[in-house]
């Protein structure tokens, strides 16, 4: 008797011992041996600092999640509206794309600019995916924290004088794997909204730190003063970080004044300026960050 190409059976039957869990953690240990190395380089990212916000981490756990081999990195970022603000930059700013198209990770996973939909080549990398200790990847990956109460790591406040300045250490700070509210990337998500309603979260308690930009018109405009009164009860925590501008010199009345600040200068090279902040404060973030773990 022939069924689905099987002509002989044995003449005892064979009782296995061996449980399902301990089959299933060898079939995903011969996976890790395959796919580990590159999975662990996705996870990293391009850019990888342990206090980071991990958006690939994020996105390969949505993957695992999936009920399919693929998934649409935009219907996933909805469904997931902390880690949007992290998987939105690297989305936006290509850096998904350019990772996948490393040749180690190329083998194993395919994104299309096009569609934003990321997808599985392999079918045991699947099965690899749902059945890992995710735990334990995180571990090894090396990530300190995943999960952020915060939907942004840095929320900028600058008068439009020092936009110049803002914009590349918003740029700066993104490089470095940070979420960074800036408003100009959010304008069009409060259009026709109550822009007090949106922005005052933000400074509030929706930012692990705000980065405060005095320039010399800083106190004179009508949105810092707002931004100001959002983010004020949190100085005395450490939570809001001055940079002055070099032609403003601190006031013994100014409730700055005493901090620990960064000063830079609006007729220098801000790009180098404000990259060099931006090491600082990634520093100080993951400090912060690994403070926080071993106290928990």
């Amino acid at each position: 008797m022939c069924v689905s190409g099987v002509t002989e059976k044995p003449d005892d039957e064979v009782t296995v011992t061996t449980s399902f869990s301990a089959i299933q953690r060898r079939v995903v240990e011969r996976q890790k041996d395959r796919f580990g190395e590159a999975v662990r380089a996705f996870a990293r990212g391009t850019k990888f600092r342990p206090g980071g916000r991990a958006p690939y981490l994020h996105i390969l756990k949505w993957l695992s999640e999936s009920d399919s081999w693929g998934i649409s990195i935009p219907d996933e970022m909805r469904k997931h509206p902390t880690e949007k603000a992290s998987v939105g930059v690297v989305l936006e700013a290509g850096y998904l794309e350019n990772l996948t198209n490393k040749e180690n990770i190329s083998k194993i996973l395919h994104f299309d600019p096009d569609t934003r939909v990321l997808a599985i080549e392999n079918p045991m990398l699947i099965f690899y995916l749902r059945n890992v200790s995710w735990p334990e990847f995180v571990r090894e990956v090396g990530f300190t924290k995943v999960d952020y109460a915060e939907t942004y790591d840095f929320a900028l406040s600058f008068a439009g004088e020092d936009r110049s300045y803002a914009e590349h250490l918003r740029n700066a700070l993104e490089d470095n794997g940070h979420t960074v509210f800036y408003d100009y990337a959010e304008q069009h998500r409060f259009l026709g909204q109550d822009i007090e309603a949106y922005m005052g979260p933000i400074y509030a308690s929706d930012s692990r730190c705000v980065v405060v930009v005095l320039g010399e018109m800083y106190g004179k405009k009508r949105w810092t003063l707002f931004e100001t009164s959002q983010y004020k009860t949190r100085i005395d925590a450490g939570e809001v970080v001055p940079i002055w501008s070099t032609n403003v010199a601190p006031s013994p009345f100014d409730e700055m004044h005493g901090r620990g600040f960064l000063n830079f200068d609006p007729i220098g090279d801000l790009l180098q300026q404000a990259t060099s902040h931006a090491e600082v404060l990634s520093r100080m973030i993951a400090d912060r960050v690994s403070g926080s773990s071993v106290a928990s």
